[in-house]
């Protein structure tokens, strides 16, 4: 739901359920994967500005509680066999500092709880994991953040050349394990606007640390991206 409370503010309310259409255990509208949000915005011709909150629940062997971002830890911090709930807040916006200059970025906050106990395969950073014992009501605390610059039609209009460092979601302290390193996200990309309906953009980007760990190599990845719009 988007309720346009006046002419530069918005909130936007909505409730996502993982499996609604399967009346068992650990499924259906309520009693399965679920994240009830909101959002309040406010925007302007200098940018826009947003704070958010989520609150969800993961069943059993169904945990992601990232969207698949950031280290294995962060998505599972305690491991996939133990159900949790979390609560994210959330901060997002863009400045313009001119026609071809803006300045976006984005910062969150997820606080984890454990919901059941007992022993669970935990990752350890180095693509295995480790089992431990994991305690009901354990803790953990995640953050996650970027800062990027974009610079619309530089070279041709609808083009978007952009730079982009980040830090992917990081488990900062648990009552289980924490990440033991920063992982950091460096992204530089072009969107060439062919016409009206075709863009293409290359991008490269590196993560050091991945896993959040200085023991891994650092990963390089190239992408070329089309778009077709109608």
């Amino acid at each position: 739901m988007n309720w346009k409370i006046q002419e530069n503010l918005n909130l936007t309310l909505g409730y996502l359920a993982g499996r609604p259409n399967i009346p068992t255990d650990a499924n259906g509208l309520f009693n399965g994967t679920y994240n009830a949000l909101a959002q309040l915005a406010y925007y302007g011709d200098w940018g826009a500005i947003g704070v958010a909150y989520s609150h969800g629940y993961a069943p059993q062997n169904d945990v992601d509680l990232t969207g698949g971002t950031g280290s294995f830890l962060a998505t599972q911090p305690f491991g996939d066999n133990i159900a949790a709930s979390h609560n994210i807040f959330a901060l997002q916006g863009y400045y313009r500092i001119s026609p071809h200059f803006n300045v976006h970025g984005w910062a969150g906050y997820i606080n984890a709880d454990a919901k059941n106990s007992g022993l669970s395969r935990i990752a350890d950073g180095r693509g295995g994991n480790f089992v431990t014992n994991v305690s009901v009501d354990s803790n953990a605390d995640i953050w996650y953040g970027a800062l990027g610059l974009t610079f619309p039609d530089v070279g041709g209009k609808g083009n978007l050349p952009g730079i982009l460092v980040g830090l992917p979601p990081k488990v900062t302290e648990s009552d289980v394990r924490k990440d033991r390193d920063t992982s950091y996200h460096v992204e530089a990309f072009y969107r060439f606007q062919l016409n009206d309906y075709i863009s293409m953009t290359p991008g490269f980007w590196v993560v050091f640390n991945p896993e959040n760990d200085s023991r891994n190599d650092t990963q390089y990845v190239g992408v070329l991206r089309t778009s077709f719009d109608f």
